[in-house]
């Protein structure tokens, strides 16, 4: 493609390709975590009193983002179809979703795995390890903060300035 091609056009297929893949797999997770959002309904969590953390907007959220994420999807080499079509800005645009697509049913069809019942949905395997890694941070993190006594040394600043950020 560099022989026949400006290196110009090139990096645009390279972005094309990868803008594509990278929006699937946002959807993906967007998939995926509305899954587990009706596991959790479906198995009598309250994610307020039962997670430590929950993100708000949410489930509404999710849908937003995803109805957002497969409009870009679909509109986002739009000019293809408008400017005279190019068949190779329409491969490169395009060619993840029918990739994706032949990847996850190829995937359910050869293993013949079936879709997990939010009320049968595994939420608790693992989970004492992931508490007890918690309550492990916990403790270190209230003898770092004992330690302190109250000075506002570059650990303090650091947890209420630019540690916000990340």
């Amino acid at each position: 493609m560099a022989c026949a091609s400006s290196s110009r056009k090139v990096f645009n297929y390279l972005v094309n390709v990868v803008s594509i893949l990278g929006l699937l797999t946002w959807i993906s997770i967007l998939v995926t975590y509305l899954y587990f959002f009706k596991a959790v309904r479906a198995q009598g969590y309250d994610r307020k009193r039962d997670f430590v953390y929950y993100a708000p907007l949410q489930p509404y959220g999710a849908w937003i983002s995803l109805f957002i994420c497969c409009l870009i999807a679909i509109t986002k080499n739009f000019t293809v179809f408008i400017r005279g079509f190019d068949y190779k800005s329409f491969i490169t645009g395009y060619i993840g979703i029918p990739i994706y697509v032949i990847a996850i049913f190829g995937w359910k069809i050869i293993k013949k795995t079936k879709t997990v019942k939010p009320e049968d949905a595994d939420l608790v395997t693992y989970k004492d390890v992931i508490d007890a890694e918690t309550e492990e941070f916990e403790r270190l993190e209230a003898e770092r903060i004992a330690q302190r006594n109250g000075k506002k040394d570059a650990s303090w600043w650091y947890d209420h300035s630019i540690g916000y950020v990340f």
